[in-house]
């Protein structure tokens, strides 16, 4: 299998060293990160019910489920967090193995170092790989299709069917893998139409295989939430578009085509305010320096790969995929694909025309140059590794580890458990050892009559917007059924001041009739 993603056995050698730096990296930035991302406590709900065999329930999910059910087949051995951190920090690391076959390909056999570097130091790639988040899974998937698609445009038709295979599975980790295979087979007609017409059978046996992997999928969506759908969880912004013209928040053609004849100018406006901030985060997320490279290695003329076919089709897969972000409103954290789709081939291209420059290339090549090139190679290797682990060492939400504290202790306090905690970060939660019960719109909600409905142990809520989410405090009042609990001083120190929580009395409770657990 590696030689299949890598190449040659000298080739493996070299993909297996930057695998391991890769896997060091991504453990170490994994065992300094205190608390998982907010979208962590979804996937970890949604292993659990894999784990307890309630296959539709975990399959008709808010999240796509194929992250979960890869942590659900750890949790035999291991706890169910450890297991998602294992499974992130394993997949962003063996991502390097069909990166550096892919950068063999499409830049050249010496210079494939440079992308695959780029991608091993990303700083935001390290501390997504060490948090429980599915984009490693994704990214891995990405560049595994991509790795088989060119092995069948090479004329390995049967590679056909493992990339559509291949995003099937990219699919069910994160919806925006739908347009994989479709994507890849618009931009090789648009750039290269003999060769598409000469691959014609393998190229209808890669969409095969993505249909026949996806359309189990999108029919148990159908069953379970009445209307087609590619994913439970649409664009927030979009839904709250559609809530506002058509009173329904669902992402139906009907509902999208209504918003779209009532509103053209200002989803004109929005598309290109979405575009915008979608250019900002992808620099922000390839690091700044980086993304100098990037825009070095498209904008020179005579770098083979923004010239060559290889280069036109990945530039063409990360536009369609920055557009389909902008004209759907969809999360600005999507754009992060676009980094192993792309991203770092163009970077490393600009990170060569770099080195060139200042070796002078005009210069005649005799063994000098050839010495004074590979020392300039670990000196800019030297130079960016210093400013990625630099920034590497911050670790992800470090600035909210206090969230953890206040969790594990209401767990130690707590005489119930696991304790009904309803607040505003589903983590806190979580880390108590009970059912999340924060409701999505809980900025627009009572958080005190929720916790009332649902017979809650304790309520938290952030100290600035407590009588925003309970109008009793806002009114004067004072409800009964709440009691202040002091924090200790060490969460306190930590930055623990900033939250309120709350025991809640049953027995002085006014418990709405419909109580009962959600």
């Amino acid at each position: 299998m590696l030689r299949l993603l890598c190449g040659k056995k000298l080739r493996v050698s070299q993909a297996t060293l930057w695998f391991l730096i890769a896997l060091i990296l991504r453990i170490y930035v994994a065992a300094t990160t205190r608390i998982l991302a907010t979208d962590g406590v979804a996937y970890l709900e949604i292993a659990r019910s894999f784990d307890r065999g309630e296959f539709f329930e975990g399959s008709a999910a808010l999240f796509s489920p194929f992250y979960p059910v890869l942590i659900s087949l750890l949790t035999p051995l291991l706890d169910v967090e450890t297991s998602a951190v294992s499974v992130s920090v394993l997949m962003g690391s063996l991502t390097v193995y069909p990166l550096f076959g892919l950068a063999r390909r499409f830049v050249s056999e010496t210079r494939a170092w440079a992308p695959t570097f780029l991608f091993v130091f990303s700083p935001y790639l390290v501390r997504q790989a060490g948090d429980v988040l599915s984009e490693p899974t994704y990214f891995f998937l990405v560049v595994c299709f991509l790795r088989l698609f060119y092995l069948m445009v090479d004329g390995r038709e049967m590679m056909g069917i493992w990339a559509g295979v291949t995003a099937g599975l990219a699919y069910l980790a994160r919806p925006e893998g739908a347009g994989l295979v479709f994507a890849a087979t618009m931009i090789l007609i648009l750039f290269n139409r003999q060769m598409a017409w000469q691959r014609r059978r393998a190229l209808a046996l890669s969409v095969g295989a993505f249909l026949l992997v996806s359309i189990p999928y999108v029919l148990l969506l159908r069953e379970h939430l009445g209307y087609w759908t590619l994913s439970q969880k649409g664009s927030y912004n979009l839904a709250v578009a559609m809530l506002q013209v058509t009173g329904d928040p669902a992402i139906t053609p009907d509902n999208v085509c209504s918003y779209l004849l009532a509103h053209p100018w200002l989803y004109l406006q929005k598309v290109g305010q979405n575009l915008a901030s979608v250019i900002g985060r992808f620099g922000a997320v390839l690091h700044p320096i980086v993304f100098l490279f990037f825009c070095f290695g498209i904008l020179r003329g005579r770098l083979s790969l923004s010239h060559s076919r290889e280069g036109r089709f990945l530039l063409g897969m990360m536009i369609f995929f920055g557009a389909a972000v902008s004209l759907f409103w969809i999360s600005k954290r999507f754009v992060t694909p676009l980094i192993p789709m792309g991203g770092v081939f163009f970077a490393g291209e600009g990170l060569i025309a770099v080195r060139d420059w200042l070796l002078r290339r005009r210069l005649k090549r005799h063994g000098l140059v050839a010495r004074a090139r590979r020392s300039v190679n670990c000196l800019l290797i030297a130079w960016c590794s210093i400013l990625f682990l630099t920034k590497m060492g911050l670790t992800q939400r470090a600035e909210k580890r206090y969230l953890k504290d206040v969790g594990v202790w209401i767990d130690e306090i707590s005489p119930q458990h696991p304790p009904k905690v309803v607040c505003f970060d589903s983590r806190i939660a979580h880390y108590a050892g009970g059912k999340p019960m924060a409701p999505s719109w809980a900025v627009q909600c009572d958080l005190l009559a929720y916790a009332r409905r649902w017979r809650a142990h304790f309520l938290i809520v952030g100290r600035n917007s407590r009588n925003d989410l309970i109008p009793e405090f806002e009114e004067g009042g004072s409800p009964v059924d709440l009691v202040l609990l002091e924090l200790p001083g060490d969460i306190r120190k930590n930055g623990g001041e900033e939250l309120l929580v709350y025991r809640v009395h049953p027995e002085k409770a006014q418990v709405m009739p419909d109580a009962g657990r959600p």
